[in-house]
């Protein structure tokens, strides 16, 4: 992380960052205190917001939504439940290495993984929607990732190594 700042290649400071922020705080916490201080506040600052917005999504996904409603109520009651079982089969209480999920850490199917297509878990139309949350989400945080940590645009950082 530092090396890149220093050789200014920008455009793979937020993946560094990223890979940075997510490992636990109990092993990089001497690692940290090593950092300039501006990079340590970048990854520390980072790291909460990326925190924030895996738990915004999480929470997301445990108001399933009617078909063809604004309404975030399942007209199945079942698909709450169903949606709060299987977030904590996948990541259970009490387990400090699966405390912050990050959002790109998150499998391609979210709390889904494993879960086949339509096998009444939760209904079909929950699942449609919380399978375009995810991607839309991955999509969007990686978007916002250089903003997360450098206040940047990636064009600003594509735009320098171009330079």
């Amino acid at each position: 992380l530092v090396v890149a700042h220093r050789c200014e290649v920008l455009s793979i400071l937020p993946a560094l960052y990223y890979l940075c922020a997510r490992i636990p705080l109990e092993t990089s916490i001497e690692t940290i205190q090593t950092l300039p201080k501006d990079i340590a506040k970048n990854l520390l600052l980072g790291r909460d917001l990326l925190c924030d917005i895996s738990q915004t999504l999480i929470k997301l996904s445990l108001q399933p939504s009617r078909g063809g409603t604004t309404r975030r109520i399942c007209r199945l009651p079942q698909c709450p439940e169903r949606f709060s079982t299987l977030l904590h089969a996948r990541y259970p209480p009490g387990k400090m290495e699966r405390r912050f999920i990050f959002l790109f850490d998150l499998p391609d199917r979210g709390i889904l993984e494993g879960v086949g297509p339509g096998d009444n878990t939760i209904c079909a139309d929950c699942e449609a929607k919380y399978l375009i949350l995810l991607t839309r989400g991955k999509g969007s945080g990686w978007e916002e990732l250089p903003q997360i940590f450098l206040k940047k645009k990636w064009e600003d950082l594509l735009q320098k190594r171009q330079e």
